[in-house]
């Protein structure tokens, strides 16, 4: 194998999985390398140049030498999904899409004018006592670990780390959104609107049906309105001894997908809980996700793995064993089940 793939599987502590495909390795490799000089190379303009200058067009421009570079040094350029994109094109999407995704997983973040903002103290994020989610300058000389965007270390091994509890607990949830949440008594005809009933396991997408007052029961729902371009609305709607009161949520709960949170939930209250499948290997497992996850579930899941089939692939990940148990302990906070396949 090249040289070069062995030098930065070496710095970046990625093993080739058992029956891994050469191709497939690399372009692990790349996409976690390519991670790996933009958040150093933002770090570099920071310390040299200033927050001011360091604006995301910039970074970009050099991401796409760096990942061309790469593509090039490794002899890749026959093995990239490129779907009649010319090579330039696909590496910027590329580029385009990392830099979003470091964005998303709070690696790194830009103010209004995409001017870079980060900061420079390392931290973590400990997770079952067992591995923390490292955020900060990449090192490569000591014992982290790469996986996908973002860089690991076992919790025994931290030095002077800040260490964030990032724990959340939803048993209760729908109990908290029955007292907690302002309740308003609606007394007009509710017309041109959906609401979700959870009777399909595999896709979300289904479960939506035109409201009928007499067709549901007691109890909280999740209901929704085209108002634009396809665009939802989403509101919850609460009825109690044959009154109807609703509860409108703010543009944060879509722009989160935090109404996937309530899928999840209300599916579980009718036992009608969603199944993502999954194949085991002696190394890893490959998981599908069959409906969307909320943001903070989709951070999570994303600093874990690899996407699947290629770069964007966000429905099928990558999850080394060593991580696989953080993963699975997320989705069943959710009660979403696992099938093994």
């Amino acid at each position: 194998m090249n040289s070069l793939v062995k030098d930065i599987s070496k710095d970046l502590k990625i093993d080739k999985f058992d029956g891994e495909l050469d191709s497939d390795y690399i372009n692990r490799l790349i996409f976690s390398c390519s991670a790996c000089w933009c958040k150093t190379l933002i770090y570099s303009e920071m310390i040299n140049e200033g927050c001011v200058n360091s604006t995301k067009t910039k970074i970009k421009n050099r991401l796409d030498k760096i990942i061309y570079g790469l593509i090039r040094s490794l002899n890749m350029e026959d093995h990239l999904n490129l779907k009649n994109l010319l090579i330039e094109d696909y590496i910027s999407n590329v580029s385009k899409y990392i830099l979003k995704e470091l964005e998303f997983l709070y690696e790194i973040c830009f103010d209004k004018n995409n001017r870079i903002y980060i900061q420079d103290d390392v931290y973590s994020l400990e997770f079952s006592n067992n591995y923390n989610l490292i955020r900060g300058l990449p090192q490569y000389l000591d014992d982290r670990v790469f996986i996908g965007l973002c860089q690991w270390k076992k919790s025994n091994e931290l030095d002077n780390e800040k260490l964030i509890s990032n724990i959340i607990d939803i048993r209760d949830y729908y109990n908290c959104i029955k007292r907690n949440f302002i309740w308003r008594k609606y007394n007009y005809k509710i017309e041109n609107v959906e609401i979700f009933i959870p009777c399909i396991k595999s896709d979300f997408h289904k479960n939506w049906e035109n409201y009928e007052y007499s067709n549901i029961g007691n109890g909280v729902y999740l209901i929704r309105k085209i108002i634009l371009d396809s665009n939802f609305k989403y509101s919850l709607l609460k009825k109690e001894d044959n009154v109807i009161f609703l509860s409108d949520l703010d543009d944060w709960y879509y722009k989160e997908r935090e109404n996937y949170r309530f899928m999840y939930i209300f599916s579980d209250k009718c036992n009608c809980n969603v199944e993502f499948t999954c194949s085991k290997f002696t190394d890893r497992y490959i998981i599908k996700c069959t409906n969307n996850l909320p943001n903070y579930e989709k951070r999570i899941l994303n600093s874990c793995s690899w996407p699947y089939y290629d770069y964007k692939d966000e429905c099928n990940r990558i999850v080394p064993i060593e991580l696989w148990h953080i993963v699975a302990n997320m989705l069943e906070e959710l009660k979403i089940n696992i099938k093994y396949i």
